[in-house]
């Protein structure tokens, strides 16, 4: 059948040579995979709406039978053209991606709906606020630890803790230095990591040291 949802790209891969997997994140569904075939070609249907951070309204056909789905159509819901033209920008909402990415299940849709939310008020703030990009990116990565289950204001244990002195220490209302946020980045990784029995290691990151 053929449903609609709003989503945000969170990462694209070839298929093949026409074709790209589309990593979504929606409204209706949380995360999803879907195949966008003649995404390549250069008169794609779908433009620049599979671009990693796009906010898009989009319909497929979905199938209970499968996890991967097929993309029907595409639409922009805003612009966020700022965020593309600001390196530390583009990076944050990249981070904020990889960590949506490796820590939801695409079976698991609870609490997805106020997530997609948070994520989608979050690049938009980055968006506007270019200069408090890594502020916004720790506070959206204090809100992804509650929506959760284990909230990193509340835990003690080690990673948590140091993460608590580096809030303690730094205003998130204001610039932080490229340094810090890359330390709160690690111990994030190591916290959630710890939580989830996995390791989470956020590949953007290197393009920041």
């Amino acid at each position: 059948m053929i449903v609609e949802t709003d989503a945000v790209v969170l990462q694209t891969r070839k298929y093949s040579e026409s074709s790209k997997i589309v990593e979504l994140f929606t409204k209706e569904f949380g995360k999803i995979s879907v195949i966008a075939k003649g995404a390549y070609s250069p008169k794609s249907k779908f433009g620049g709406c599979l671009e990693p951070l796009a906010i898009t309204h989009i319909s497929l056909y979905k199938k209970t039978s499968t996890d991967l789905y097929l993309l029907k159509t595409s639409e922009l819901l805003c612009s966020l053209n700022k965020i593309y033209k600001e390196t530390n920008s583009l990076l944050t909402g990249l981070i904020i991606a990889e960590f949506i990415l490796q820590t939801q299940s695409e079976t698991c849709l609870k609490n997805s709906l106020d997530l997609y939310k948070k994520l989608v008020v979050s690049l938009c703030k980055i968006n506007e606020h270019t200069e408090r990009a890594f502020g916004i990116g720790i506070q959206f990565l204090i809100y992804l630890s509650a929506n959760m289950g284990f909230s990193v204001l509340i835990n003690q244990d080690s990673y948590g803790a140091k993460i608590n002195k580096l809030i303690a220490k730094n205003d998130l209302q204001t610039e932080i230095y490229k340094e810090k946020y890359v330390e709160f980045i690690n111990n994030f990784e190591l916290f959630f990591s710890e939580h989830l029995g996995k390791r989470i290691k956020i590949k953007s990151l290197v393009l920041l040291v």
